[in-house]
């Protein structure tokens, strides 16, 4: 099995492989530790924008769809 690090996406701190994603700025980071260095350094607060939607029908996929699906859920618990 060999990988193939130029399509990979890496952290932006250490180059490893990334885990997650900012749901502020979509920042590719491996850990907790890159996470919060990511916040620290960019002054990111790390919370994806309300006002962000889908531009087109293009755009939508899973994640797009449970963002949306979170933001109804948590605006009825209010």
């Amino acid at each position: 099995q060999t990988g193939n690090m130029a399509t990979e996406t890496v952290c932006v701190f250490c180059n490893k492989p990334s885990k997650y994603k900012c749901p502020g700025c979509e920042t590719k980071t491996c850990s907790l530790p890159c996470y919060k260095q990511h916040k620290e350094v960019s002054k990111c607060s790390g919370k994806r924008k309300r006002s962000s939607f889908a531009q087109s029908v293009n755009e939508l996929n899973d994640n797009t769809i449970l963002q949306g699906c979170f933001f109804v859920l948590i605006g009825s618990l209010s």
